[in-house]
């Protein structure tokens, strides 16, 4: 399993990946290098020896130093031809983690996108509630300008924080940045409040099961990333007028979210398929939708378990592994 959070010195750009030789082929043709070479080399030592050796002591010594001789020559070849090989897959391997992170990091900008959508509503509220208030500001007098006043803070803070959202939806590669102790009910409640926003989720019946309060260590920009990211395609498997419901729950000191729907299911023989980068069902899918959950799950030592849902369709469980906060107060206000 590549992890791409760990990855270092990475160019903006993928490198081209070169496709690997076949296996067997490969490994026949090692083979019959090492034994064209080992051939003849017996072929031609023994004759020297043969030519060169006059009794059977001279003979017998000849022959211990040309087995070893064979032996350093042969290590050395092996040496070359290994290190080689595995020179190889570790420029690829290097060059995978390169390009999953330039993967996670276009698709966290599709998410900003969806974000955007999200709020664009909730703004023009906004906007209209500041344009009332003003107005009463400027004609109220007494106690109708001191309330005008808290509605014009209580917005421009909204306004501050939807900011801060978009911002950051988009600006940070995976895996960046310091985690937060924040609480992750209210952060799964606020991102599922901007996915039902969404054109693909407005017609879908959505229910959230959390406590109210569950303070959590770990990384918020990926944690909505992730439930936004589980609710549309939820949404999408439900023909976008479906039953979604988002389950928080505590198992073995891992943080669990559920977000179960009520479309056909995933079969058993698709769910490892579908974590994999680029495979979709869809006609127009890219295959990017789950590489943002699976490395939110990374991130925080955890995994994504494909399932049944008691609502007759899939239930994507990311598991979250708690660990002991290191209390950041001016994160810990944000993410409030």
């Amino acid at each position: 399993m590549v992890d791409y959070r760990n990855a270092s010195g990475l160019s903006d750009r993928p490198d081209v990946i070169e496709t690997p030789g076949k296996p067997l082929k490969t490994a026949l043709l090692v083979s019959a290098c090492f034994f064209a070479a080992g051939v003849i080399y017996i072929l031609i030592s023994s004759r020297l020896a043969a030519l060169t050796a006059a009794t059977i002591p001279e003979l017998a010594f000849i022959e211990q130093i040309k087995g070893f001789l064979f032996i350093v020559c042969m290590t050395l070849l092996l040496f070359g031809v290994i290190y080689g090989l595995l020179l190889r897959i570790y420029r690829q391997h290097q060059k995978l983690v390169n390009f999953g992170n330039l993967l996670i990091s276009a698709e966290r900008k599709a998410t900003a996108a969806v974000f955007a959508d999200s709020v664009a509503h909730d703004l023009g509220n906004v906007l209209m509630t500041l344009e009332y208030y003003t107005g009463e500001l400027a004609e109220g007098t007494g106690a109708d300008k001191a309330a005008a006043l808290e509605q014009i803070g209580a917005s421009q803070a909204r306004l501050k924080s939807m900011v801060k959202r978009l911002t950051a939806a988009g600006g940070r590669p995976p895996g960046e940045g310091k985690k937060q102790y924040f609480n992750l009910a209210f952060s799964v409640n606020e991102a599922l409040r901007f996915a039902e926003k969404h054109r693909s989720v407005r017609s879908c019946r959505v229910e959230l099961k959390a406590p109210g309060e569950w303070m959590f260590m770990g990384y918020l920009l990926l944690i909505y990333q992730m439930t936004i990211n589980l609710v549309l395609n939820a949404a999408d498997a439900t023909g976008y007028q479906g039953e979604i419901r988002v389950r928080l729950i505590e198992q073995s000191g891992f943080a669990v979210v559920e977000v179960h729907d009520n479309g056909p299911g995933v079969p058993e023989s698709l769910r490892d398929a579908i974590m994999e980068p680029f495979y979709t069902t869809k006609k127009d899918g890219s295959g990017l939708g789950l590489l943002s959950v699976q490395a939110c799950a990374h991130a925080h030592q955890g995994e994504v378990v494909i399932g049944d849902s008691d609502l007759g369709g899939a239930c994507f469980a990311v598991w979250l592994k708690k660990t002991p906060p290191v209390v950041d107060d001016e994160a810990a206000a944000e993410a409030y």
